[in-house]
């Protein structure tokens, strides 16, 4: 196994109070009361291309996106982003529904573009931790948050962007994965997920390899390409449409048939693709001649599982 990696000490998550109009530090005191092993936790991964023009219109549609498909308020839920840029996160922390159903892991900007951790008000956080990876030439870390059990232990879910590039990333990215099952295999419980960018065959078995068992994985009868979540938005030409991003479990994880069917290209059963065909308008403003300009969300489609944590049931 690789490298432990060096742990920062744990931080409160942030609330948005109406009263003082700011984003704070979650007080201990007002947080839920431990997770119980019969709450269904919706995990929703998503990266947000950030080099593509207007990422903040993008973002803040991707925003908007996600809350006609979950439930007012939205429940036991932790929306983890990969690619917020410095421009786009003033607008999640500035967004109504952000500020009125969730927390957030950090409020300032972390490098050209970094992760984010949305988790709903009614979920128990006992800390968030950003821990670089040891190996790293692009600035990346796996992003954690930690939901106390009943049991006493902890769910931690990471959400994480491993490194990009067939070389170095594909020996970087091995490194990575190791040291995130070293802060998984910690706790009770624990997920993570994010783009994997799994764009060579060695990085096809990687969780396996490392001691992560992969959401995909536990479908039967599904095509690989009802998988993909990259490579059609637009058509790609360097590298074939993939399976980039992933969900990855360890110890007492029970993942839950979705119970839904998504309205296009529906992959159903345990794992749920959001964002497919997303599109979004750029008003024309006031004295332009051109029209109103249509484009996709992002690149990558969302990732959307539903868990529970603490009791185990098999799936081998």
């Amino acid at each position: 196994m690789g490298n432990t990696p060096t742990t920062p000490a744990a931080e409160a998550p942030y609330t948005f109070t109406a009263s003082s109009q700011s984003w704070t530090p979650l007080s201990t005191t007002t947080t839920p009361p431990p997770l119980p092993p019969t709450t269904t936790v919706n995990i929703i991964s998503w990266n947000i291309d950030f080099m593509t023009p207007h990422h903040s219109v993008r973002v803040v549609a991707a925003l908007s996106h996600l809350s006609t498909l979950l439930p007012t308020p939205p429940s036991a839920t932790i929306i983890l982003l990969q690619e917020i840029s410095p421009s786009a996160l003033p607008e999640i922390l500035n967004n109504t529904w952000v500020r009125e159903h969730f927390l957030i892991s950090h409020t300032t900007a972390i490098g050209a573009y970094f992760t984010t951790t949305l988790v709903s008000r009614d979920l128990p956080v006992a800390g968030v931790r950003r821990v670089p990876y040891s190996s790293s030439y692009m600035g990346r870390d796996v992003l954690l948050v930690d939901i106390p059990l009943s049991s006493g232990s902890v769910l931690r879910v990471g959400n994480t962007h491993l490194e990009s590039l067939r070389h170095p990333g594909v020996i970087i990215r091995p490194r990575q994965l190791e040291e995130v099952v070293e802060l998984l295999k910690a706790v009770e419980a624990g997920v993570v997920a994010g783009d994997m960018n799994a764009i060579m065959q060695e990085d096809e078995r990687l969780p396996e390899r490392v001691g992560l068992q992969d959401v995909w994985e536990l479908q039967e009868g599904v095509d690989e390409e009802e998988g993909h979540t990259w490579g059609y938005q637009p058509p790609q030409r360097e590298y074939l449409p993939g399976r980039l991003d992933k969900v990855l479990f360890t110890g007492s994880v029970d993942v839950l048939e979705t119970g839904e069917v998504e309205e296009v290209g529906g992959i159903g059963r345990r794992l749920r693709r959001v964002g497919v065909g997303l599109k979004y308008t750029l008003q024309r403003e006031e004295g332009e001649e051109d029209e109103a300009k249509s484009d996709w969300v992002t690149d990558h489609y969302g990732l959307w599982v539903k868990i529970r944590a603490g009791i185990r049931e098999s799936t081998d």
